[in-house]
């Protein structure tokens, strides 16, 4: 049975920082592909915890280990509050492992990257998934949406939304190579 209650989160994020190269790609896909600014950031964002969902579950269950803290209240503390109303570390950070994200440079913070944006809405597993994602990769919500934006488009743009875009500009269903 589902269960209607506590269906999604927004999150205020007035910004996310990529630079010229991913943002014309993202605004491309805006203008060309139909996407909605809002809407493309909450699939690409949607899309990297469907890929890598097994990766953070099986974090959030070593975390919460770490923390001497069951699955149920780690989860619960995560959906209604942050990582500073979780129980302190009994010895160490658990060593996650190489994250999704390891190989994505934490992206360049000046007036030149900075994107506005404005409410993020998320379902609230993948909003607690977020929250585990900043405690893994050590970043801040812009931080780390910045990466998954340019993780997403470095993964994504040419299989993607690459070809649909060129099928439009030659006006064929098949592309000519």
């Amino acid at each position: 049975m589902i269960v209607a209650a506590d269906m999604s989160q927004q999150i205020r994020l007035s910004y996310i920082h990529v630079e010229d190269e991913v943002w014309n790609k993202f605004e491309l896909a805006c203008d060309r592909l139909g996407w909605q600014s809002k809407n493309l950031l909450q699939q690409i964002v949607h899309s990297f915890f469907a890929r890598h969902r097994d990766y953070y579950c099986r974090a959030a269950i070593a975390d919460a280990k770490a923390r001497e803290m069951t699955e149920q209240p780690y989860y619960e503390t995560l959906k209604g509050g942050s990582e500073e109303d979780l129980n302190r570390y009994i010895g160490q950070r658990p060593n996650f492992g190489p994250s999704p994200l390891a190989t994505v440079p934490d992206p360049i913070a000046n007036k030149e990257t900075r994107r506005r944006y404005n409410l993020l809405t998320l379902g609230d597993f993948n909003y607690v998934l977020l929250k585990v994602a900043m405690i893994v990769e050590r970043a801040s919500i812009v931080e780390l949406t910045s990466r998954i934006t340019l993780w997403h488009f470095n993964e994504y743009w040419e299989k993607l939304y690459l070809p649909q875009i060129q099928h439009d500009e030659q006006r064929r269903f098949l592309l000519e190579k």
